[in-house]
């Protein structure tokens, strides 16, 4: 099982993510955050799970091993960095990023991420 939080509330998650990853029997959906804890809120009285109050309260978790990133575009990038510094594995909705600088940084800490594994 792998557990995940979708970050992020809004309709690609209404109509995507939270039901695929219900739907999934080796996906434990642990929680949900939005910065409007309300919307947070329904997704978990449907789905069940944790509603999260702040990042770091994800990033802290030992039961999340990954992240949906279903947030705005302007913040795909950020919390994708914060997630991959925290060790999470991430799936992040397009666009990755804002710039090409953006998108370079998050593709070499995947990639330093992705070394430990094969030492």
């Amino acid at each position: 099982m792998v557990g995940i939080v979708i970050i992020g509330c809004g309709d690609v998650s209404k109509q995507r993510h939270a039901p695929l990853s219900d739907k999934n029997e080796k996906v434990d959906l642990v929680g949900f955050y939005n910065p409007t804890i309300a919307k947070a809120e329904a997704f978990q009285k449907k789905y069940g799970g944790k509603v999260y109050r702040t990042l770091e309260e994800i990033w802290e978790d030992g039961t999340v091993d990954a992240v949906i990133v279903a947030t705005n575009e302007q913040s795909h990038s950020p919390i994708t960095i914060a997630a991959l510094e925290a060790g999470k594995h991430v799936l992040c909705e397009k666009p990755m990023a804002d710039s090409v600088a953006e998108a370079e940084r998050m593709v070499e800490l995947l990639q330093r991420r992705a070394q430990r594994f094969f030492e």
